[in-house]
């Protein structure tokens, strides 16, 4: 989990926030407390903040689509403190939410689909709850993230299958990156055009020495050959919307594996070395958590200036963002670079 730790120069306006109406969490009625699954994201990576919300007012809270009702908001703030714009002010993330007596939900947000989190740099967050049978609002821990940008090295453009041969051929750009994490540099994989980014996926570690192999087939299918243990190489395949086609692994045998591109017919292959086998060469439950189960972002991605929040409920509640928003003022909507 992402550190929970705050900023010093923050905490004299925070305390001011907290004076003025926000408690925090000890002795409170309702707990709340956010999270994410790691400290570091790539720009355009999605980013999924886990709010945890604990009842202990002794009374079920119901969140519910009339006035008046609770209110959930997440709030970002740069590292310098200045507090971002939301995308939409009227965001209520707890809107249809019913919080039973001494009962703990989770909810899932797509922090990206709220604020404009594109730019490279330390962010924010923290979560504000209330409701009118509760005399507090109350404010989580503040949780601290970094938005990071990859070094692309290689890139190519790919165009978009069409059967209509009078219509112009759309293109896109695929890059492999290379970015910092905590102990080694990892490899990701991004496809984009001039107005959107389609999707961006963390493959696996940078090994010195191995550089990773890429090319692109007749059918715009995007090939990454790369080692990701000594003598172990990982295979992938993607479409144009980074959805994922083939995994496969593959060892040195007599020969280094080598990726391939048959230059009249378009098709790409890796020769040399073997295919490997689960259970010897490698284990299948630590491969299968490096494989993308689906594409991080949207197959029809958003408008330049989306402006409808979502989330998603772990116990299956239908939560929605189109309420009327009781408490803190939210700022104006944001512009996307």
């Amino acid at each position: 989990m992402a550190s929970r730790s705050g900023y010093l120069f923050l905490m004299p306006r925070l305390l001011i926030m907290a004076l003025a109406g926000f408690v925090f969490n000890a002795g409170a009625q309702l707990n709340i407390s956010i999270s994410t699954d790691r400290e570091k994201y790539l720009r355009y990576e999605m980013v999924q903040v886990e709010i945890t919300l604990s009842n202990f007012s002794g009374n079920s809270l119901i969140f519910s689509r009339e006035d008046p009702t609770g209110f959930l908001r997440l709030y970002v703030e740069t590292k310098e403190g200045s507090r971002m714009q939301a995308y939409d002010p009227k965001a209520n993330l707890a809107e249809g939410l019913i919080l039973g007596t001494g009962a703990t939900q989770r909810l899932k947000v797509p922090l990206n689909n709220l604020y404009n989190i594109q730019k490279e740099g330390l962010y924010v967050i923290y979560a504000v709850i209330g409701h009118p049978r509760l005399a507090e609002d109350y404010r989580s821990e503040l949780l601290t993230l970094q938005i990071i940008g990859g070094l692309p090295i290689w890139s190519h453009d790919i165009g978009l299958p069409n059967s209509d041969p009078d219509t112009r051929i759309k293109t896109r750009k695929v890059s492999l990156l290379v970015f910092p994490d905590k102990k080694n540099d990892l490899y990701a994989l991004q496809v984009e055009d001039q107005d959107l980014v389609y999707g961006i996926i963390r493959l696996g570690n940078k090994i010195s020495g191995s550089p990773p192999q890429c090319n692109v087939d007749a059918l715009s299918h995007i090939h990454v050959l790369f080692m990701t243990k000594p003598r172990l190489f990982d295979y992938r395949v993607f479409d144009y919307n980074l959805q994922p086609k083939i995994n496969k692994y593959y060892v040195i045998g007599s020969s280094i594996p080598t990726l391939i591109r048959d230059q009249e017919l378009g098709r790409v292959m890796v020769t040399g070395g073997r295919e490997a086998t689960a259970g010897i060469d490698f284990q299948q439950e630590e491969a299968d958590k490096t494989i993308p189960k689906t594409n991080p972002l949207p197959e029809k991605p958003p408008a330049p200036n989306a402006n409808e929040p979502g989330t998603e409920l772990n116990n299956d509640l239908d939560v929605k963002a189109t309420g009327k928003l009781i408490g803190p003022e939210t700022p104006s909507a944001a512009k996307k670079p």
